[in-house]
Parts: C-alpha cells; sequence; structure tokens
C-alpha cells in the first residue's frame, strides 16, 4: 500500500519541492561562504575604518546647505544644497541661520557663537567668541582681498591675496 502511495503524481510533487526547497537555500549558502573566502571579508572587515563608514552612512540621509556669495556679478547670495544650481532657497524660503540684511548682506550663524557676514558693499566679516575678522575685496590691478587681522601689529595690519582669473586666449 506503502508503494501505491509514493508512486502517485502528487507525493513525487511534494517530494520535489521539499528537496528543492532545502536545497536552494543550501547552495545560496555554499556560495556566500565562498564569496566571503574568496574575497577575504573577514580581513576586509578587520583593516576596515567604521569611522569612515560612519560618515558615508550620515551622508545618505543629510546634507550641506552651501550659502555663496558671487563677486563677479551684483555680489548676489545664493543658499543651495550641496551647492546645486537647481536646489537653491527663494529669498524668503532660506533657512532661519541665515538672516537677510537691509543692505542686500546676510548674516550666517555657525556653531560655537560664530557667524559670517556678507554685506551689501562686499565686506564679509568673519565673527567669532574671540574677534572678529573682515575681509574686503579693494578694486585695483591686480584685485587683491585684504584680510584685516584684529590682533596685527601697527606694521603689519592687512595681508593681500589676489584673486587668480582665467584669461581667454
Amino acid at each position: 500500500m506503502m508503494a501505491i502511495l509514493d508512486a502517485h503524481p502528487a507525493h513525487r510533487l511534494i517530494g520535489r519541492k521539499r528537496f528543492f526547497s532545502l536545497a536552494v537555500p543550501a547552495v545560496v549558502l555554499a556560495y556566500l561562504i565562498y564569496v566571503a573566502m574568496a574575497f577575504d571579508i573577514a580581513g576586509l572587515a578587520g583593516r576596515a575604518r567604521w569611522d569612515n563608514g560612519a560618515a558615508l552612512l550620515q551622508d545618505f540621509w543629510s546634507y550641506k546647505i552651501h550659502v555663496t556669495r558671487d563677486n563677479r556679478g551684483d555680489g548676489g547670495t545664493e543658499a543651495s544644497v550641496e551647492g546645486m544650481r537647481n536646489a537653491t532657497f527663494t529669498a524668503g524660503n532660506e533657512p532661519d541661520w541665515i538672516k537677510a540684511r537691509a543692505d542686500g548682506g546676510r548674516e550666517i550663524a555657525l556653531s560655537d557663537g560664530n557667524f559670517v557676514t556678507f554685506s551689501g558693499d562686499g565686506l564679509v566679516t568673519l565673527t567669532t567668541p574671540e574677534a572678529s575678522y573682515d575681509i574686503r575685496p579693494v578694486s585695483t590691478g591686480s584685485r587683491p582681498i585684504f584680510l584685516t587681522h584684529p590682533r596685527a601689529s601697527a606694521s603689519r595690519t592687512s595681508v593681500s591675496v589676489p584673486i587668480c582669473r582665467r584669461e581667454r586666449g
């Protein structure tokens, strides 16, 4: 009687499904073990820098907002996500740490009580709890930017940094 039941097509089908339901996961597990040994996954995990991995994961859901000033054109400022042109904030929709000024500039609040101020006249001021630094473009032939350090001596009150410009030709 048992031989008759085993010969039934439904029993063969159930037996085949039972075999594949156990064989397919076993083959996948064997393949994963082979890949782990072939690519030395244990050695890679031992040499991994997990702090870099944490930074990469953080970049997955967080982003930076760039506040850029156009020194070539009208001197306007623009806030954008990761510096992308198509992801800019409108003037009334900027983050709350960017404040508009009456002279057309912006005041940007940074961490630890630091501020950067873009004035409408071209002055850029970095204010820290210890001091304030003024950066002002000066219209001369080489177009330097002067950085005034508050603790500078009487003989050296500014540092000139020329702006490089690519010539077409």
